[in-house]
């Protein structure tokens, strides 16, 4: 949200329901016409929608994209040694496929289906050495949730007992370290493929960041995402190759085992492309799109005309 007062520009924290209640936050946007939003997608401008007079939508509210540092997040070939020996390091064999998450492990990130569907997956043989890393936040403490994640399924009926003791001991790996940049980086040159199967998000930066590292990415279709997944597949054909979407509902239990099935039926028919070269034509041409569109650079300018467009306004 941006407020604006005369010549000054802030950005304004009352976002939060930790802030402001939400007939709170009503009435202090009907009282102050100098509050602005700005969104990343249209999915999350939703979410506003409710504290904003119908009138004044369009004139009090702007979608603006997030983006990517192209300099931090790239896929690094010159460096296929040290992929392989940080996979070593980590337990993961030069044939093993690697699933990537990034995130806390919050209930909207769907990763309870990226976990039920795995357990399902390395039961073939075929798939039998895929692994699961998650990268998450010590503030969810994934340890603890991803531990609760394993009961709820087994309570659910979707996993036997020992199916959580299996996927922890030679299946999952999770780290909820803080990572420069350079490591964050070095992470999705390790995998294979990037998972997403959301249930809400605003954005879901590490998707577009897992795309301009080069790696494939299994994502909600019907979703925040949706939106930049499809300009980029639009205009880089070849995309689809590498970019791959699946239909997810919001969370429900009646919905649970449909998402995982939906996963897992993605994950088997692209399994024979993880973990091959990308080709760097598309790669270039990808990371063109991303450059003139979602990137920082591109973000800040439109953020600073939309901001001076507005302090203009209320001179």
């Amino acid at each position: 949200m941006v407020q604006l007062y005369a010549h000054e520009v802030e950005l304004n924290g009352l976002t939060g329901p930790e802030q402001l209640s939400d007939s709170m936050m009503i009435d202090h946007v009907e009282m102050n016409p100098n509050i602005f939003f700005v969104t990343p997608t249209p999915m999350s401008s939703n979410g506003m929608r409710p504290f904003i007079p119908p009138n004044e939508w369009d004139s009090r509210h702007k979608v603006l994209t997030h983006g990517v540092d192209l300099s931090l997040v790239y896929k690094d070939f010159d460096k296929a040694d040290e992929r392989k020996k940080l996979r070593n390091k980590n337990g993961i064999n030069d044939d093993d496929i690697v699933l990537l998450n990034v995130g806390a492990l919050s209930g909207n990130k769907g990763v309870p289906v990226i976990i039920s569907a795995l357990n399902l997956l390395i039961k073939t043989p075929k798939y039998a050495k895929t692994k699961l890393l998650l990268k998450c936040v010590s503030l969810y403490l994934c340890e603890g949730q991803l531990t609760k994640y394993l009961e709820d399924l087994v309570k659910a009926g979707i996993m036997e007992e020992n199916d959580g003791d299996n996927l922890i001991t030679n299946h999952i790996l999770f780290m909820d370290s803080t990572l420069t940049s350079e490591n964050l980086n070095m992470l999705y040159n390790v995998a294979d493929v990037y998972v997403s199967p959301y249930y809400q998000e605003g954005f879901n930066l590490p998707v577009l960041e897992a795309i301009a590292a080069g790696l494939p990415t299994i994502v909600t279709e019907n979703g925040c995402t949706k939106v930049y997944v499809d300009q980029i597949k639009a205009n880089v054909p070849n995309a689809s190759k590498y970019i791959h979407t699946m239909t997810m509902q919001f969370e429900g239990n009646d919905q649970f085992e449909e998402n995982m099935y939906s996963l897992l039926a993605i994950i088997k028919r692209q399994y024979s492309s993880f973990g091959k070269p990308i080709d760097k034509t598309y790669y270039e041409k990808m990371r063109a799109y991303i450059e003139d569109n979602l990137s920082w650079n591109k973000v800040s300018h439109l953020l600073y005309d939309h901001l001076s467009e507005l302090a203009e306004n209320w001179r």
